[in-house]
């Protein structure tokens, strides 16, 4: 093992020098510039220790924030995890048209976040948008909406944008965890007279257990940091 560590350091090298220059530098200079008074219009950045945590933690805007954050995040982490999971258990059974349903899947995935959201904004335009307008023509509501000025609106449309475009990602790392699970142990269930509820919850979900932790952890990390739909 010994002999085996410089040649092994060697090879992994360059992906450390990759980690290095784009995470711990980064956040190394993220974290030295918190800890400085930084004005563009001065070449000076005095240092002022906690001073810049203090104002922001007994700021009451933040706490706002940061709440708001947390709820957009547990619904959407919520909604990606269900939609893309009952997808990827449609897109495992065998049935005729399976293979363009997983392209067609692919649409919302493949569009940039910032064209989502420009998409989504003029669906629901107070103006001249489509869903005001097919509420309207159903007898749901009597007059046009602003969905996006008020809250829960506001939340529930920007949600409901985002969850469209990350459910394909989700459902299909989900369907390829599915597709490992051996045919035997399928067969085995069947066999033994196993109904559709016990293999989903006894079988199928603790086979796939590892890859649904990955899609949460994944999906949590880029609900925090989403920025572009909204």
């Amino acid at each position: 093992v010994k002999n085996n560590f410089w040649p092994a350091l060697g090879f992994l090298s360059p992906a450390l020098l990759v980690i290095l220059a784009t995470i711990v530098f980064p956040f190394g200079y993220a974290l030295f510039l918190s800890f400085h008074k930084w004005n563009l219009k001065y070449r000076s950045t005095p240092f002022v220790g906690f001073k810049n945590y203090n104002r922001i933690l007994g700021s009451d805007k933040f706490w706002e924030i940061l709440g708001t954050t947390a709820v957009f995040c547990v619904l959407s982490v919520i909604l990606i995890m269900i939609i893309g999971y009952l997808i990827a258990l449609l897109l495992n059974e065998d049935f005729w048209g399976r293979g363009a349903l997983r392209a067609l899947l692919l649409v919302p995935w493949a569009i940039p976040e910032v064209v989502n959201g420009i998409l989504w904004k003029w669906l629901l335009d107070p103006g001249f948008g489509i869903l005001n307008r097919v509420l309207i023509s159903i007898g749901m509501i009597g007059e046009y909406q602003s969905w996006l000025t008020s809250m829960p609106s506001a939340m529930i449309c920007v949600v409901i944008a985002y969850v469209w475009t990350h459910v394909p990602l989700a459902a299909l790392i989900l369907l390829a965890g599915l597709q490992s699970i051996s045919k035997d142990v399928k067969d085995a269930s069947l066999v033994d007279g196993a109904g559709l509820f016990h293999r989903l919850f006894l079988i199928t979900t603790p086979l796939v257990r590892p890859v649904l932790v990955v899609v949460l952890i994944f999906e949590t990390i880029f609900a925090l940091k989403v920025f572009d739909v909204i």
